[in-house]
């Protein structure tokens, strides 16, 4: 299994906690959201992960420097390149290739869900999601199937009952028309899959816990409800970082 972690952004939205620290490093249980991430990529058994860096990435790869659970290389970006665009320059600048799942580190995901007994499933880009709930700013998603299916077609709705949980799986493929070190979002290429008939973009359920430190107030309230993750989450990545850190 690979990975691609999205790293590279501003982190404009969390305002004076990043003036020094980068997004991905601010801290969730006293342990970086990144290395919650890679908690999770480790328990799904994967052997590769690109991680792009823009921002204080120097901090970033300073941090991963001794880490020993898997292979990890950096996608350096000059200037910001976007979802889309940071994905197709790492095509170029890393080993990733093929088919892998693409993460944002600022989401803690359960690492018991388990993404292997999804992949003989996964047929075109699919995307995780979460039921929305009414009145919700997410761009909204509806299945396309009315079949009860564990991966089904889905498209984008303004009124959807589903809302994307920052994890999909994609293909090398889906970034061949753009170009490296150009920006591109690529939320633009879901769209353009959306949009055939048959939709060719499909989405699962993700019903594991789930925490999204995306915005300043969101992370700040999982600081102070610690108390929300299970005692099991909490002592075997306790396991994990006195491995790889000796803490």
């Amino acid at each position: 299994m690979k990975a691609m972690i999205l790293a590279a952004g501003l982190g404009t939205r969390m305002e004076e906690l990043t003036r020094s620290t980068p997004k991905p490093l601010l801290p969730i249980l006293g342990i970086p959201l990144l290395a919650h991430t890679l908690f999770f990529l480790w328990k799904q058994n994967c052997s590769f992960a690109a991680i792009n860096v823009h921002y204080l990435g120097e901090q970033i790869e300073e941090f991963i420097r001794d880490f020993p659970y898997f292979e990890i290389q950096f996608s350096r970006e000059d200037a910001l390149l976007g979802t889309g665009g940071g994905i197709r320059t790492a095509l170029e600048q890393t080993a990733l290739a093929g088919q892998f799942w693409v993460m944002n580190p600022d989401c803690i995901y359960d690492p018991d869900f388990s993404l292997g007994r999804l992949k003989p499933k996964l047929n075109s880009t699919t995307l995780a999601f979460r039921p929305r709930s009414p009145g919700s700013l997410e761009t909204g998603f509806e299945s396309a199937s009315s079949a009860e299916e564990q991966v089904f077609p889905v498209h984008f709705s303004e009124k959807g009952t589903l809302q994307y949980c920052g994890l999909s799986f994609q293909y090398a493929s889906d970034f061949s028309n753009l170009l490296p070190h150009i920006p591109a979002n690529v939320v633009d290429g879901w769209r353009t899959k959306a949009s055939r008939d048959p939709s060719d973009l499909f989405g699962f359920l993700y019903d594991g816990f789930y925490f999204d430190a995306g915005r300043k107030q969101d992370y700040l309230n999982l600081v102070e409800r610690e108390t929300l993750f299970p005692l099991t989450y909490k002592a075997e990545l306790a396991e994990f970082m006195k491995r790889w850190k000796g803490i």
